[in-house]
Protein backbone atom coordinates (compact mmCIF):
# COMPACT_ATOMS: atom_id res chain seq x y z
CA UNK A 1 0.00 0.00 0.00
CA UNK A 2 1.06 3.43 -1.02
CA UNK A 3 0.42 6.54 1.62
CA UNK A 4 0.28 9.74 0.25
CA UNK A 5 3.64 11.74 1.32
CA UNK A 6 0.99 15.03 2.28
CA UNK A 7 -0.99 12.38 4.98
CA UNK A 8 2.53 11.15 6.13
CA UNK A 9 4.08 14.52 7.25
CA UNK A 10 0.35 15.40 8.30
CA UNK A 11 0.33 12.43 10.69
CA UNK A 12 4.03 13.18 12.03
CA UNK A 13 3.64 16.71 12.73
CA UNK A 14 0.00 15.92 14.42
CA UNK A 15 2.57 13.40 16.78
CA UNK A 16 4.60 16.06 17.50
CA UNK A 17 7.53 15.58 15.34
CA UNK A 18 9.01 18.12 13.20
CA UNK A 19 9.61 17.37 9.35
CA UNK A 20 11.78 18.53 6.73
CA UNK A 21 12.08 17.55 3.48
CA UNK A 22 15.47 17.00 1.95
CA UNK A 23 16.99 16.49 -1.18
CA UNK A 24 16.33 13.34 -3.55
CA UNK A 25 12.98 12.29 -1.49
CA UNK A 26 14.71 12.30 1.73
CA UNK A 27 12.97 13.45 4.96
CA UNK A 28 14.76 15.13 7.94
CA UNK A 29 12.23 14.31 10.92
CA UNK A 30 13.47 15.83 14.63
CA UNK A 31 11.82 13.55 17.27
CA UNK A 32 10.68 14.74 20.55
CA UNK A 33 12.13 14.66 23.68
CA UNK A 34 9.72 12.69 25.43
CA UNK A 35 9.66 9.84 22.79
CA UNK A 36 12.13 7.74 23.52
CA UNK A 37 10.62 5.04 21.97
CA UNK A 38 11.40 6.28 18.63
CA UNK A 39 14.75 4.69 18.03
CA UNK A 40 14.76 3.60 13.87
CA UNK A 41 12.97 4.58 10.51
CA UNK A 42 10.27 1.81 11.05
CA UNK A 43 9.45 2.84 14.53
CA UNK A 44 8.25 5.90 12.56
CA UNK A 45 6.99 3.63 9.63
CA UNK A 46 4.74 1.95 12.51
CA UNK A 47 3.54 5.67 14.14
CA UNK A 48 2.44 6.69 10.65
CA UNK A 49 0.54 2.86 9.97
CA UNK A 50 -0.93 3.30 13.38
CA UNK A 51 -3.05 6.41 12.99
CA UNK A 52 -3.72 5.71 9.30
CA UNK A 53 -5.04 2.71 9.78
CA UNK A 54 -3.51 -1.11 9.60
CA UNK A 55 -7.01 -1.80 8.73
CA UNK A 56 -6.32 0.13 4.94
CA UNK A 57 -2.89 -1.54 4.67
CA UNK A 58 -3.46 -3.71 2.31
CA UNK A 59 -1.26 -7.59 3.46
CA UNK A 60 1.45 -8.76 0.72
CA UNK A 61 4.13 -11.66 1.14
CA UNK A 62 7.58 -10.77 1.11
CA UNK A 63 9.82 -11.84 -2.14
CA UNK A 64 11.77 -14.42 -1.34
CA UNK A 65 13.44 -14.10 -4.15
CA UNK A 66 15.31 -17.29 -5.90
CA UNK A 67 15.70 -20.20 -3.26
CA UNK A 68 19.54 -20.58 -3.99
CA UNK A 69 21.26 -19.77 -0.84
CA UNK A 70 23.82 -17.48 -0.93
CA UNK A 71 26.57 -18.19 1.62
CA UNK A 72 29.86 -16.16 2.25
CA UNK A 73 32.74 -16.90 1.11
CA UNK A 74 34.59 -17.47 4.39
CA UNK A 75 31.51 -19.38 6.12
CA UNK A 76 31.82 -21.99 2.95
CA UNK A 77 35.17 -22.55 3.55
CA UNK A 78 35.27 -22.82 6.95
CA UNK A 79 32.15 -24.84 6.59
CA UNK A 80 34.57 -27.45 4.06
CA UNK A 81 37.18 -27.60 6.71
CA UNK A 82 35.01 -28.77 9.61
CA UNK A 83 33.77 -31.56 7.17
CA UNK A 84 37.54 -32.50 5.93
CA UNK A 85 38.62 -32.31 9.88
CA UNK A 86 35.44 -34.37 10.85
CA UNK A 87 36.34 -36.88 8.23
CA UNK A 88 39.93 -37.01 9.43
CA UNK A 89 38.06 -38.32 13.15
CA UNK A 90 38.48 -34.60 14.84
CA UNK A 91 35.78 -33.29 16.57
CA UNK A 92 35.29 -29.28 16.86
CA UNK A 93 35.67 -27.50 20.19
CA UNK A 94 34.79 -23.63 21.03
CA UNK A 95 36.90 -21.83 24.19
CA UNK A 96 36.48 -18.95 25.61
CA UNK A 97 38.33 -15.71 23.48
CA UNK A 98 39.94 -14.79 26.87
CA UNK A 99 42.84 -16.69 28.46
CA UNK A 100 44.69 -15.97 31.61
CA UNK A 101 48.42 -15.18 31.83
CA UNK A 102 49.32 -18.47 33.63
CA UNK A 103 48.03 -20.33 30.43
CA UNK A 104 50.00 -18.44 28.32
CA UNK A 105 53.27 -18.47 30.44
CA UNK A 106 52.67 -22.69 30.24
CA UNK A 107 52.22 -22.14 26.61
CA UNK A 108 55.21 -20.20 25.53
CA UNK A 109 53.73 -17.55 23.73
CA UNK A 110 54.99 -14.57 22.98
CA UNK A 111 54.47 -11.92 25.48
CA UNK A 112 54.86 -8.60 23.38
CA UNK A 113 51.92 -9.87 21.04
CA UNK A 114 49.50 -10.14 23.65
CA UNK A 115 46.16 -7.58 24.02
CA UNK A 116 45.43 -6.87 27.52
CA UNK A 117 41.79 -6.32 28.96
CA UNK A 118 41.62 -2.49 30.72
CA UNK A 119 38.68 -4.12 32.94
CA UNK A 120 38.99 -8.20 33.25
CA UNK A 121 36.58 -10.70 34.96
CA UNK A 122 38.94 -12.32 36.34
CA UNK A 123 42.92 -13.74 36.22
CA UNK A 124 41.65 -16.22 34.06
CA UNK A 125 40.23 -13.82 31.15
CA UNK A 126 42.62 -10.90 31.39
CA UNK A 127 44.10 -11.39 27.88
CA UNK A 128 42.62 -12.01 24.46
CA UNK A 129 44.09 -14.92 22.93
CA UNK A 130 46.91 -14.51 20.27
CA UNK A 131 47.16 -18.31 19.66
CA UNK A 132 44.77 -21.40 19.40
CA UNK A 133 46.55 -24.32 21.11
CA UNK A 134 47.03 -22.96 24.36
CA UNK A 135 43.49 -23.45 25.15
CA UNK A 136 43.01 -26.35 22.53
CA UNK A 137 45.92 -28.08 25.08
CA UNK A 138 44.26 -27.27 27.71
CA UNK A 139 41.18 -29.41 26.52
CA UNK A 140 43.02 -32.07 25.58
CA UNK A 141 44.66 -32.31 28.82
CA UNK A 142 41.38 -32.34 30.74
CA UNK A 143 40.24 -35.14 28.59
CA UNK A 144 43.03 -36.99 28.53
CA UNK A 145 43.19 -37.32 32.55
CA UNK A 146 39.63 -38.52 32.44
CA UNK A 147 41.04 -41.66 30.64
CA UNK A 148 40.68 -40.12 26.40
CA UNK A 149 43.56 -41.50 25.89
CA UNK A 150 42.64 -41.32 22.01
CA UNK A 151 41.87 -37.55 20.93
CA UNK A 152 41.74 -35.26 17.93
CA UNK A 153 40.13 -31.76 18.25
CA UNK A 154 39.56 -28.59 16.22
CA UNK A 155 38.49 -25.10 16.67
CA UNK A 156 38.35 -22.22 14.30
CA UNK A 157 38.10 -18.65 16.16
CA UNK A 158 39.49 -15.12 16.38
CA UNK A 159 43.06 -14.81 17.63
CA UNK A 160 44.17 -11.22 18.65
CA UNK A 161 47.92 -9.69 18.31
CA UNK A 162 49.35 -6.76 19.18
CA UNK A 163 51.89 -5.13 16.45
CA UNK A 164 53.42 -2.22 17.72
CA UNK A 165 50.20 0.66 18.48
CA UNK A 166 47.73 -1.13 16.45
CA UNK A 167 45.61 -4.61 17.10
CA UNK A 168 45.38 -7.20 14.43
CA UNK A 169 42.77 -9.54 14.81
CA UNK A 170 42.23 -12.33 12.49
CA UNK A 171 40.55 -15.75 12.18
CA UNK A 172 43.02 -19.09 12.89
CA UNK A 173 42.51 -23.07 12.61
CA UNK A 174 43.66 -25.32 14.82
CA UNK A 175 44.22 -28.93 15.38
CA UNK A 176 45.56 -31.07 18.46
CA UNK A 177 46.06 -35.13 18.38
CA UNK A 178 46.74 -37.41 21.51
CA UNK A 179 47.19 -40.30 19.92
CA UNK A 180 49.56 -43.61 20.51
CA UNK A 181 51.07 -44.32 17.28
CA UNK A 182 50.56 -41.37 15.41
CA UNK A 183 53.41 -39.48 14.01
CA UNK A 184 54.42 -36.13 12.57
CA UNK A 185 54.03 -37.41 8.58
CA UNK A 186 50.14 -38.30 9.58
CA UNK A 187 49.64 -34.56 11.02
CA UNK A 188 51.82 -33.34 7.75
CA UNK A 189 49.01 -35.50 5.65
CA UNK A 190 46.02 -33.78 7.53
CA UNK A 191 47.42 -30.18 6.86
CA UNK A 192 48.41 -31.56 2.92
CA UNK A 193 44.96 -32.93 2.96
CA UNK A 194 43.36 -29.31 4.30
CA UNK A 195 45.02 -27.04 1.35
CA UNK A 196 44.13 -29.79 -1.44
CA UNK A 197 40.47 -29.59 -0.69
CA UNK A 198 40.39 -25.47 -0.77
CA UNK A 199 43.10 -25.92 -3.77
CA UNK A 200 46.34 -24.06 -2.43
CA UNK A 201 48.86 -25.34 -4.04
CA UNK A 202 52.59 -25.09 -4.55
CA UNK A 203 53.29 -24.91 -0.46
CA UNK A 204 56.45 -25.77 0.70
CA UNK A 205 57.06 -27.06 4.38
CA UNK A 206 60.25 -25.69 6.26
CA UNK A 207 61.86 -26.62 9.49
CA UNK A 208 62.09 -23.88 12.13
CA UNK A 209 62.34 -23.60 15.67
CA UNK A 210 59.54 -22.28 17.85
CA UNK A 211 59.69 -23.23 21.76
CA UNK A 212 56.71 -25.70 21.88
CA UNK A 213 57.95 -28.46 19.27
CA UNK A 214 60.27 -31.08 18.90
CA UNK A 215 63.10 -29.04 16.51
CA UNK A 216 63.11 -32.30 14.28
CA UNK A 217 59.55 -32.45 14.06
CA UNK A 218 57.86 -29.38 13.41
CA UNK A 219 57.40 -27.12 10.18
CA UNK A 220 56.13 -23.82 8.92
CA UNK A 221 53.88 -23.76 5.80
CA UNK A 222 54.84 -20.60 3.29
CA UNK A 223 53.72 -19.76 0.51
CA UNK A 224 55.40 -16.83 -1.28
CA UNK A 225 57.21 -16.20 1.42
CA UNK A 226 54.43 -15.59 3.79
CA UNK A 227 54.13 -18.36 6.66
CA UNK A 228 50.39 -19.32 6.30
CA UNK A 229 50.98 -21.84 9.69
CA UNK A 230 52.91 -24.42 11.75
CA UNK A 231 52.76 -27.68 13.10
CA UNK A 232 54.61 -30.51 15.00
CA UNK A 233 55.25 -32.51 17.80
CA UNK A 234 54.96 -31.12 21.38
CA UNK A 235 58.26 -30.20 23.19
CA UNK A 236 58.71 -32.94 26.26
CA UNK A 237 58.61 -29.74 28.86
CA UNK A 238 55.06 -28.48 27.27
CA UNK A 239 53.95 -31.98 27.77
CA UNK A 240 54.85 -32.12 31.21
CA UNK A 241 53.12 -28.76 31.69
CA UNK A 242 50.07 -30.32 30.58
CA UNK A 243 50.46 -33.53 31.51
CA UNK A 244 50.24 -35.07 28.16
CA UNK A 245 51.71 -37.91 26.76
CA UNK A 246 54.68 -37.30 24.36
CA UNK A 247 52.72 -38.27 21.42
CA UNK A 248 50.94 -34.83 20.95
CA UNK A 249 50.87 -33.02 17.76
CA UNK A 250 48.99 -29.74 16.59
CA UNK A 251 48.97 -27.01 14.18
CA UNK A 252 47.49 -23.62 13.83
CA UNK A 253 46.72 -22.19 10.22
CA UNK A 254 46.50 -18.48 9.71
CA UNK A 255 42.88 -18.67 7.97
CA UNK A 256 42.56 -14.95 6.48
CA UNK A 257 45.70 -15.57 4.81
CA UNK A 258 45.20 -18.89 3.53
CA UNK A 259 42.01 -17.15 1.86
CA UNK A 260 43.63 -14.88 0.20
CA UNK A 261 44.99 -17.49 -2.16
CA UNK A 262 41.86 -19.44 -2.51
CA UNK A 263 39.96 -18.81 -6.29
CA UNK A 264 37.01 -20.60 -5.96
CA UNK A 265 37.89 -22.83 -9.14
CA UNK A 266 38.14 -25.96 -10.08
CA UNK A 267 40.37 -26.96 -13.23
CA UNK A 268 40.35 -30.31 -15.05
CA UNK A 269 42.38 -32.21 -17.54
CA UNK A 270 41.96 -34.78 -19.68
CA UNK A 271 43.03 -38.50 -18.54
CA UNK A 272 46.81 -39.83 -19.51
CA UNK A 273 46.37 -41.87 -22.84
CA UNK A 274 50.50 -43.48 -21.88
CA UNK A 275 51.20 -45.65 -18.57
CA UNK A 276 53.62 -44.18 -15.99
CA UNK A 277 56.87 -45.44 -15.00
CA UNK A 278 57.62 -45.17 -11.21
CA UNK A 279 61.50 -45.64 -9.62
CA UNK A 280 62.32 -45.06 -6.15
CA UNK A 281 65.16 -43.49 -5.06
CA UNK A 282 67.23 -43.11 -1.28
CA UNK A 283 69.49 -40.24 -1.09
CA UNK A 284 71.46 -39.26 2.11
CA UNK A 285 71.41 -35.78 2.88
CA UNK A 286 72.25 -32.88 5.58
CA UNK A 287 69.66 -32.43 8.06
CA UNK A 288 68.83 -28.86 7.47
CA UNK A 289 68.04 -29.88 3.81
CA UNK A 290 64.01 -30.18 3.68
CA UNK A 291 62.03 -32.52 1.38
CA UNK A 292 60.57 -29.41 -0.58
CA UNK A 293 64.25 -28.64 -1.40
CA UNK A 294 65.12 -32.15 -2.60
CA UNK A 295 61.68 -31.68 -5.06
CA UNK A 296 62.50 -28.73 -6.61
CA UNK A 297 66.03 -29.94 -7.50
CA UNK A 298 64.44 -32.84 -8.94
CA UNK A 299 62.23 -31.20 -10.96
CA UNK A 300 64.86 -28.96 -12.14
CA UNK A 301 66.66 -31.49 -13.25
CA UNK A 302 64.27 -34.05 -14.67
CA UNK A 303 61.96 -33.80 -17.08
CA UNK A 304 58.55 -35.62 -17.83
CA UNK A 305 57.93 -35.83 -14.21
CA UNK A 306 54.54 -36.12 -12.82
CA UNK A 307 54.66 -36.44 -9.55
CA UNK A 308 57.19 -37.22 -6.53
CA UNK A 309 55.88 -38.85 -3.34
CA UNK A 310 57.70 -39.19 -0.21
CA UNK A 311 57.63 -41.96 1.18
CA UNK A 312 60.40 -42.66 4.15
CA UNK A 313 63.27 -40.39 6.36
CA UNK A 314 65.38 -42.88 8.17
CA UNK A 315 67.91 -41.83 10.79
CA UNK A 316 69.88 -44.50 12.79
CA UNK A 317 72.35 -46.69 11.96
CA UNK A 318 74.90 -46.62 9.04
CA UNK A 319 73.94 -42.61 8.42
CA UNK A 320 76.71 -40.23 9.28
CA UNK A 321 75.67 -37.85 12.56
CA UNK A 322 73.97 -34.77 10.98
CA UNK A 323 72.19 -36.38 8.05
CA UNK A 324 69.16 -38.06 7.25
CA UNK A 325 67.84 -40.95 4.51
CA UNK A 326 65.04 -39.39 2.53
CA UNK A 327 63.38 -42.15 0.53
CA UNK A 328 60.83 -40.81 -2.45
CA UNK A 329 58.97 -42.15 -5.58
CA UNK A 330 59.41 -40.24 -9.14
CA UNK A 331 56.50 -40.91 -11.33
CA UNK A 332 57.90 -40.20 -15.16
CA UNK A 333 54.93 -39.59 -17.98
CA UNK A 334 55.54 -38.26 -21.25
CA UNK A 335 52.40 -36.58 -22.69
CA UNK A 336 52.66 -38.07 -26.10
CA UNK A 337 53.85 -42.09 -26.07
CA UNK A 338 55.38 -44.60 -23.78
CA UNK A 339 58.47 -44.35 -22.24
CA UNK A 340 61.41 -46.95 -22.66
CA UNK A 341 63.53 -47.82 -19.29
CA UNK A 342 66.81 -46.62 -21.19
CA UNK A 343 64.89 -43.16 -21.37
CA UNK A 344 63.86 -43.02 -18.31
CA UNK A 345 67.86 -44.52 -16.66
CA UNK A 346 69.48 -41.61 -18.77
CA UNK A 347 66.85 -38.88 -16.53
CA UNK A 348 67.24 -40.32 -13.67
CA UNK A 349 71.19 -40.35 -13.96
CA UNK A 350 71.32 -36.80 -14.50
CA UNK A 351 68.88 -36.53 -11.55
CA UNK A 352 71.32 -38.39 -9.37
CA UNK A 353 74.18 -36.65 -10.57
Amino acid sequence: SRIASSNIEKILKNLGFQVKRGKNKKWIVEVPGFRHDIEREIDLVEEVCRFYGYDKVKTTLPSLGSWEEKEDKKEKIKNVLRAILKGCGFYEVITNSLVGEELLRISGCFKEEQVYIRNPLSLEQKILRSYLFPQLLDVASFNYNQEIKNLRIMEIGKVFKKKKDAFEEKMALAGVVVEKGFDFFSLKGIVEAILEEIQIDNVAFTFHSLPYFLSQESAFLEKNEMKLGYLGRLNPQLCEEFKLPCETYFFELDLDLILSFYEGKRYYQPLPKFPPVRRDISVVIKENVTAAQVKDVVFKKGKYIEEIRFFDVYRGANIPSGHKSLSFSIIFRHPHKTLTDDEVNKIQSIIIK
